[in-house]
């Protein structure tokens, strides 16, 4: 019975996971694409837009992490499975 119990929370944690980092990613890319679309205009205030491009997406995919671990926890909690 306790090894089923393991098995269980190990299969919900997994999946809640999965599911976590899944839809954190589609959002991050999502937002990628946004900021690409803007990234030009930072020419006109004298800034590299490659530079500022990978600082801002760094700034973001930190923000994602720190997200998907809240989340991920969150459903773990609440025993989400999806």
């Amino acid at each position: 019975m306790v090894e089923v119990a393991r098995d269980f929370a190990a299969t919900t944690a997994r999946l809640a996971a999965l599911t976590a980092i899944d839809e954190e990613w589609i959002a991050h890319l999502a937002e990628l694409d946004y900021l690409k679309e803007g990234i030009g205009m930072r020419a006109y205030a004298q800034k590299d837009p490659k530079i500022e491009y990978k600082l801002e997406a760094g700034d973001m995919y930190n923000q994602m992490n720190a997200v998907f671990v809240k989340r991920t926890f969150m459903k773990i909690l609440l025993g989400e499975r999806k």
